[in-house]
């Protein structure tokens, strides 16, 4: 009776873990690395071939503090951004995370200006380099101009 209760408990333990491990995978396989980058971006002008990108304001961004945490599959991404707008500076904090497929990351971000409480949204792509680079591609509405779309280049380096 004893054997049989034995037995049936690590039946019971052997399908909880096995449930566990289909769901969440085992630890050892869940590496994570984390990326300390810096960088520039800039805005793209496209109105002259897409109407919806109307702007005649191109920024120029630096990027600091930026921490990038990629799994197999998914990532997350974390900047403060500055700018020099109509002679004053701007900061704001980018905070996005999203999926990587075939080595591109597809990030859903929002953008929070500093000191005050206006934020906006986008998607943001990038490409990891086995350099160091990163290269990543920007489009959300323009902020300006309700209705259109602005849309940017990003450019990290690891540190």
């Amino acid at each position: 009776m004893e054997k049989v209760l034995i037995a049936g408990l690590f039946t019971l333990i052997g399908a909880i873990l096995s449930g566990l491990i289909s769901r969440y995978g085992l630890p050892v396989f869940r590496r994570k690395q984390v990326l300390k980058c810096t960088g520039t971006g800039r805005d793209i002008n496209l109105k002259d071939d897409v109407p919806e990108f109307e702007d005649n304001l191109i920024y120029e961004y630096n990027v600091s503090d930026c921490t990038i945490i990629k799994t197999k599959s998914k990532v997350r991404i974390k900047c403060h951004i500055t700018s020099k707008k109509n002679g004053e500076t701007v900061t704001w904090e980018l905070k996005g995370h999203g999926q990587i497929f075939d080595g591109v990351a597809y990030c859903f971000y929002e953008d929070k200006l500093h000191d005050k409480q206006i934020s906006w949204n986008g998607l943001l792509a990038l490409s990891f380099s086995v350099g160091g680079r990163i290269l990543g591609f920007w489009i959300t509405e323009n902020t300006k101009l309700r209705g259109k779309m602005a849309f940017g280049v990003l450019e990290l380096q690891v540190n």
